[in-house]
């Protein structure tokens, strides 16, 4: 009888330590089920703001001034539009994934992907001051080429004020 208690024990604790596998995971396949359905709903919204991004600027016409101002094969030969549109659907995506690691508890890539995002806008904004310094120094060179034009047409046809 003491084999047939030690056979029922060890069934016992297998299906103990089974039933305790089974209910500690369903909580970590539920966060992976969430975490996934995040990063799709990311994926989505991020592909959706990429085309209202890419219309909006289209509708600027920044692409035929690129073009116009032969800045096309500064970036790629690629249209501006586009380019902005995927940024904007990346970063999304991003937002997203940084959300997903946190549910998932992956504290070290959540720490990542959250840095990224603070980033980015950054850069961007490095970006954008670069091209207003451009964009200012290039105002003056116009301004100055009027000015130029401007003082040489009212004295033209006048008589030589030296004297």
């Amino acid at each position: 009888m003491v084999s047939g208690d030690i056979v029922s024990g060890t069934i016992g604790g297998l299906n103990d330590a089974v039933k305790k596998l089974v209910w500690d995971s369903i909580p970590v396949l539920l966060s992976l089920v969430g975490a996934a359905i995040i990063i799709l709903i990311g994926w989505v919204v991020g592909k959706i703001v990429k085309q209202i991004v890419i219309k909006v600027l289209q509708s600027t016409r920044v692409d035929q001034w690129i073009d116009e101002q032969n800045l096309a094969a500064a970036i790629g030969g690629k249209e501006v539009s586009a380019l902005a549109g995927s940024l904007v659907k990346w970063y999304i995506i991003v937002l997203f994934l940084a959300e997903a690691a946190n549910v998932i508890q992956l504290e070290a890539l959540k720490q990542f992907l959250e840095a990224l995002v603070y980033y980015i806008p950054g850069a961007l904004a490095g970006v954008g001051e670069l091209e207003q310094f451009h964009d200012g120094q290039v105002v003056q060179r116009a301004f100055e080429r009027h000015r130029t034009t401007d003082v040489a047409q009212r004295h033209a046809g006048r008589p030589d004020h030296r004297g």
